[in-house]
């Protein structure tokens, strides 16, 4: 869930955890409303329709999707959306154009360990004028990115001793990112 001045985004992530035993999954989606109207301004669902096939105890098999919507942020006329596993062994934010739905960019975090699946990257996101920030708890590390131009473009990378847990939540202004650690709440001044 995520509101800016003139929008309401609420992901619905329909999918189970792709390692889990509740059967197939559904791919997710994004709406957005209009504050002020209430109407449905766009629904995004994922393009991505890739699965895996996973094992169970007893030998027979289900499917999992990519996890599209676990998180969600929104401002001026973008929406950013949490994948934390595409299908491989990674995650990514997807930026899109509330007007359109169309795909803007994909911000990853160009660490695609095969050894950590998933990694959680996009698990929770935020966005504040052009700075998007998201991180890989599972990793202990958070990314800033410029999203004015359309090419990605990390601005930075916050890390801390505090890796166990380092990124599980996120939040940025124009001037700071929070990120959350284990016991702690480490503020960045981006000035």
């Amino acid at each position: 869930l995520s509101i800016s001045d003139s929008h309401l985004a609420i992901a619905k992530s329909e999918t189970s955890n792709p390692y889990g035993t509740r059967g197939e999954t559904i791919p997710a989606s994004v709406t957005i409303l209009d504050l002020k109207s209430g109407d449905v301004v766009q629904t995004i669902k994922s393009g991505n329709q890739r699965f895996r096939e996973n094992a169970r105890d007893d030998g027979s098999t289900y499917k999992s999707y990519p996890t599209f919507a676990e998180s969600v942020g929104i401002n001026d006329n973008r929406v950013i959306v949490g994948v934390t596993w595409t299908g491989g062994d990674h995650g990514e934010v997807q930026v899109f154009d509330i007007d359109t739905g169309e795909i803007l960019s994909v911000l990853s975090s160009g660490d695609h360990q095969s050894s950590v699946a998933p990694t959680l990257y996009g698990l929770t996101v935020g966005i504040s004028g052009s700075r998007v920030i998201t991180s890989s708890p599972k990793l202990g590390f958070a990314d800033i990115f410029d999203i004015s131009e359309p090419k990605e473009n990390r601005l930075l990378r916050l890390q801390s001793g505090d890796s166990s847990r380092f990124g599980r939540v996120v939040a940025i202004s124009d001037k700071y990112a929070a990120v959350t650690g284990m016991n702690n709440i480490y503020i960045f001044d981006l000035a």
